[in-house]
């Protein structure tokens, strides 16, 4: 259904389904940073483009369902920009950095081993010490 038609409702609301739930999962999990939200925030200004440009051959309640949704993931997304505009001067360097490690740590664990940049394999652990 949305397949080549990316610039069309109903492709815009499949993603806007994912962004939601992506929203919802950064809320619970409260791991985030600046950059995820920016590029969200980008997709969505998109997306309010496309609702703003659909034409009469879409259904008016599919063009209002889809408006609502990306108001309701706005929403949510200044929730969260609300959470990290809270931070002062340094903080904001150092969060980037943290969530930064996690994921990376994150990426690492998932694999029994990790190649480093010398070429010698090295245990999840010794990512977690490098960090420091």
């Amino acid at each position: 259904m949305t397949i080549g038609r990316t610039s069309e409702a109903p492709a815009a609301y499949a993603l806007t389904s994912t962004i939601k739930r992506l929203l919802d999962h950064l809320t619970e999990a409260a791991l985030f940073s600046a950059k995820d939200l920016s590029s969200m925030s980008n997709t969505l200004d998109t997306i309010d483009g496309i609702v703003n440009k659909t034409d009469a051959k879409h259904s008016p309640y599919l063009v209002e369902l889809l408006g609502n949704r990306v108001a309701l993931c706005k929403e949510s997304l200044a929730k969260l920009q609300k959470k990290l505009d809270g931070l002062g001067d340094p903080l904001p360097s150092i969060h980037e950095k943290l969530i930064s490690i996690l994921r990376s740590t994150a990426l690492a664990n998932t694999r029994a081993k990790v190649r480093s940049l010398g070429g010698r394999r090295i245990m999840v652990h010794d990512i977690l010490l490098t960090q420091r």
